[in-house]
């Protein structure tokens, strides 16, 4: 049995569940979700229902997990509080044991094996007849996806100080390496600020749109949108960098901030891919 904490916003949920599920085939065995973080949460819930994930369980509050599941004397703990990003090799491997996993496991050393299953997992299980319209546009015309995170990155200071926000002059960079490469003219821009992109990416001298979503779980919906763009310039945020790695556009560009965190004192290289532009 594959027990996996998941919490955090939707970015890190499905990091999470990429490795629970990589772990539960390799070990041809359970996979349970622990959703007890939610239970005491006001500003993240459970983004993963809305997908086609597959599970065997899960565990809604907090009770005594080994208990629950008569795990004693029989259970590997692993845990990657102090670093988000490393890959450890240990944790793949095949064993009798079960395994509980506690943390965020931002590698793709982690599951890219398994990146096929992943896409179908990883597709909203309703999908209207507009919102499919609109991701045919946005693949027919080779969308450029823009994201700009910022909300919580500007407002609280705490997450300031850890991930910090984009800059203005990265974006603007990021834009004129892609026209560099390719000729795309229609870039989707999607925000949580849409009036500082309109004041702030006024550079962008291409045919541009902000898509925003007025349903409950426009987040779900913005996820399916950005998958069917064919070129990324991304933010510092797990919510673009999985579009961008799902993405099966052929000759894609992804262009990444090379900070991924203000705060230096994580080494977050290994959570881009080689083959991304890191600006």
């Amino acid at each position: 049995m594959i027990i996996v904490k998941i919490q955090g916003g939707l970015g890190n949920q499905l990091f999470q569940y990429a490795l629970g599920k990589h772990l539960a085939l390799i070990n041809n065995t359970k996979l349970v979700l622990d959703l007890s973080f939610f239970s005491t949460q006001t500003l993240r819930s459970f983004k993963l229902n809305y997908f086609n994930v597959q599970f065997d369980d899960l565990i809604e509050e907090s009770p005594n997990i080994k208990r629950r599941f008569n795990l004693f004397n029989r259970t590997v703990t692993f845990d990657d509080d102090t670093d988000f990003f490393s890959f450890n090799p240990e944790i793949l491997k095949k064993r009798k044991s079960d395994v509980i996993l506690n943390g965020y496991w931002q590698n793709q050393a982690y599951f890219k094996e398994i990146r096929n299953q992943l896409k179908l997992d990883f597709q909203p299980k309703s999908i209207s007849e507009q919102l499919k319209t609109k991701g045919e546009e946005i693949s027919q015309k080779k969308g450029v996806l823009i994201h700009v995170r910022r909300g919580d990155y500007i407002t609280n200071e705490t997450t300031t100080n850890f991930h910090g926000a984009c800059s203005s002059d990265y974006y603007r960079n990021g834009y004129k390496l892609i026209q560099t490469n390719k000729e795309l003219r229609n870039y989707y821009i999607f925000s949580d600020d849409i009036p500082w992109c309109q004041h702030n990416l006024d550079f962008i001298m291409h045919k541009k749109e902000y898509v925003t979503s007025n349903v409950s779980n426009g987040d779900i919906e913005d996820f399916y949108l950005m998958q069917q763009c064919h070129n990324f310039l991304i933010s510092n945020s797990t919510f673009s960098w999985w579009p961008a790695w799902l993405s099966n556009a052929p000759d894609k560009i992804v262009v990444s901030p090379k900070n991924w965190l203000a705060n230096t004192q994580h080494n977050a290289q290994n959570i881009i891919p080689s083959n991304w532009i890191k600006i």
